[in-house]
């Protein structure tokens, strides 16, 4: 298996950046704005982190969906058997953690301010 090239982790960063921002439009991403923290914080993680799965899924399909020459089923479970799925899980998992740091702190600021945090960290 081959590393992972520049290019390659610039995009998967712009990937999950984009994602962040679309879903931060929808209207349901603020359904537990007044709960305590726990509550907004896990269901934000958990839509960024399943969206993200299901786009990191699709950019795999895109192959299959593109060549036309072969039978789908073949492809689809020739993909399936061959594609590394324990790498491609704990990818997943890591983006997870990243997320779930990411978002606690994202609603902290939203709840502290960001004035208050910057006197917290910086005096």
């Amino acid at each position: 298996m081959e590393g992972f090239k520049f290019v390659q982790v610039a995009l998967a960063a712009a990937l999950i950046a984009k994602i962040v921002l679309i879903l931060d439009h929808m209207p349901f991403i603020d359904r537990y704005k007044n709960y305590p923290l726990a509550l907004p914080i896990a269901w934000k993680t958990f839509l960024y982190w399943i969206i993200l799965f299901l786009v990191r899924l699709m950019i795999r399909f895109a192959p299959i969906f593109w060549d036309n020459s072969h039978h789908f089923e073949a492809d689809f479970t020739q993909f399936f058997s061959s594609m590394q799925w324990n790498i491609f899980l704990s990818v997943q998992v890591y983006y997870l953690m990243l997320l779930f740091i990411y978002v606690s702190f994202r609603e902290l600021v939203s709840k502290i301010g960001k004035k208050k945090i910057l006197e917290l960290f910086f005096g």
